[in-house]
């Protein structure tokens, strides 16, 4: 990583009675006429942001809740900042959020709807689930660390796993990605959906890589511990090195990672459930054409939307495309 993640954060001392505290207007997170109660955010509070928020030191934050809601935004200023969500902690994003790094320590949480960018590194050892998008330089999954992707992430220098990852997404590893527990524990990926690696991958000894969705590597790949599930992995030779487990379901092939479905991201075509067991159900375009097609470009399904819903039951488990009268095609997965 360019900078240490797990520095010592230097923060204000901030004793105040705990509370729900709103921003009113836009300006400096530790400024009192930012918020409704004239007074500074401390650690417990719930801080709810409705506004663009500079933050202008580093935040230490042991318990209670930050909320940045879709018309706020929380930014570094003045230099590089960061940003610790430690203990019963939390944090909410549905807004914009960049910082310099961001740690989750064990037992804290966040939620991200919106976008977090910009981020020099990121460490997770807590649960976090990103259904917006995230990008960031360098990023660690701890071993305690639990993370579920169903939005974006995406990752420009290289990635660790040594914890859990339940990937329903999109993850684009610009660099390295290696699935290495170094410490007491063994690292999991439940791969789902598309996870593209610029460079080199790597499965270590003792460790797990599950799922039925592609993964794509760009350079060579190693695997010392065990590929299950219904994987497809995608290497420029049509194969990785292997002393590891291989199961029956795992497939090998050539071909590299395909950006534009990588970077699906549609606001206009909401589909529900996703995941989704035997039908999805789509709000609008009633009585229009509709096609489905899976990872390959194959059209599986295709007709006209009578109802709010289609059957997909008979569809094997994977990732597929929705489209409707030419709409930007919507991911979903069925499992």
């Amino acid at each position: 990583m360019k900078n240490l993640l797990l520095g010592v954060l230097i923060v204000p001392t901030l004793l105040f009675a705990q509370q729900t505290k709103t921003s009113t207007n836009s300006g400096d997170f530790y400024n009192p006429l930012t918020w409704d109660c004239l007074c500074f955010p401390a650690s417990g509070d719930s801080l709810i942001i409705n506004h663009n928020l500079n933050l202008n030191t580093d935040i230490y934050y042991t318990a209670g809740r930050i909320t940045i809601n879709p018309s706020g935004s929380l930014i570094e200023s003045g230099g590089d900042r960061d940003v610790w969500v430690d203990g019963g902690g939390s944090l909410y994003n549905h807004g914009t959020f960049t910082v310099n790094n961001l740690l989750l320590s064990q037992w804290a949480y966040i939620n991200n709807t919106g976008s977090f960018i910009g981020l020099d590194s990121m460490l997770t050892q807590g649960a976090m689930n990103n259904n917006g998008t995230i990008e960031v330089f360098d990023y660690l999954n701890d071993q305690t660390g639990n993370f579920g992707n169903f939005g974006t992430l995406t990752v420009s220098n290289n990635m660790n796993n040594q914890g859990n990852i339940d990937n329903y997404g999109d993850i684009t590893v610009a660099n390295d990605f290696s699935n290495c527990n170094t410490q007491t524990m063994n690292a999991e990926l439940t791969n789902n959906a598309l996870f593209c690696i610029g460079n080199d991958f790597l499965n270590c000894d003792g460790d797990l890589i599950n799922g039925l969705g592609h993964v794509y590597i760009g350079n060579a790949g190693s695997n010392i511990g065990e590929l299950a599930g219904t994987l497809t992995f995608h290497s420029p030779l049509g194969t990785v090195f292997n002393i590891g487990t291989v199961g029956p379901g795992v497939t090998f092939t050539t071909g590299a990672c395909n950006l534009n479905l990588n970077g699906v991201s549609n606001v206009d075509l909401e589909i529900f459930p996703n995941p989704a067991s035997s039908a999805i159900y789509v709000s609008e375009y009633l009585g229009e054409y509709y096609s489905i097609v899976d990872i390959n470009g194959t059209i599986v399904l295709q007709g006209n939307l009578d109802g709010g819903d289609i059957d997909i039951s008979h569809l094997g488990d994977g990732m597929y495309f929705l489209s409707i009268n030419q709409t930007t095609p919507k991911k979903f997965v069925k499992r």
